[in-house]
């Protein structure tokens, strides 16, 4: 049993460390206003399967590229932004972690199999600007401080009928640095999870 704990938290201690490289972050993006096809924003498609996994996705649309499997890695020389975004039919959410650690939930909305992205033309729910410019979409915008990041999602809330293939996320530079108070916040935050992490592993040892 002590060995099996053991090569539990050297798998827990090394899985961050694998992935696959992204980036450079995008110099500019404002994905409200950005159409993918100017080249301003970069979205990586990713699959949730059926069984609960995150795969690699596809590029069968020219204004977005196919992310190989999680986790996915980047260094960032300053802050910058990681946005996550539902496509195709409503409803679908995911907790976003960077090295296992919780950063959020995309935004929560209720799931409408027959609502696709308002207002895209290239099909339903395939373009990542028609679909973060619809509030019953998903999404969610998380701070990457300077570092190392190897990035995860969990699929959270589904829309029934198996397999979800639009997804995306993109890498954006923060316009300008996290005022203190905010970065005070967000260092107490990272505490107060490692705490709790830590207590729990207590717990059950």
């Amino acid at each position: 049993m002590k060995l099996a704990n053991a090569l539990a938290k050297i798998v827990l201690i090394v899985a961050p460390c694998l992935g696959s490289t992204i980036g450079p972050p995008d110099a500019s993006c404002d994905p409200k206003v950005d159409p993918p096809v100017t080249g301003s924003c970069v979205w990586y498609n990713f699959y949730a399967l059926a069984d609960g996994s995150i795969q690699a996705g596809s590029s069968f649309q020219s204004y977005y590229i196919a992310a190989d499997n999680p986790a996915w890695t980047i260094t960032s020389t300053s802050y910058d932004l990681l946005r996550v975004l539902d496509g195709g039919h409503q409803g679908d959410t995911f907790d976003v972690f960077d090295h296992g650690i919780f950063l959020g939930t995309t935004s929560a909305t209720p799931v409408d199999i027959n609502h696709a992205c308002a207002g895209d033309q290239t099909g339903p729910g395939f373009d990542p600007a028609a679909c973060w410019n619809d509030p019953l979409m998903s999404r969610g915008t998380f701070l990457l401080p300077p570092g190392s990041h190897s990035l995860t999602v969990v699929w959270d809330q589904r829309v029934p009928g198996g397999n979800s293939t639009l997804q995306w996320f993109e890498i954006g530079a923060a316009a300008t640095m996290p005022e203190p108070g905010t970065l005070l916040l967000t260092g107490f935050g990272l505490i107060a999870v490692a705490y709790l992490v830590g207590r729990r592993r207590s717990s059950r040892s």
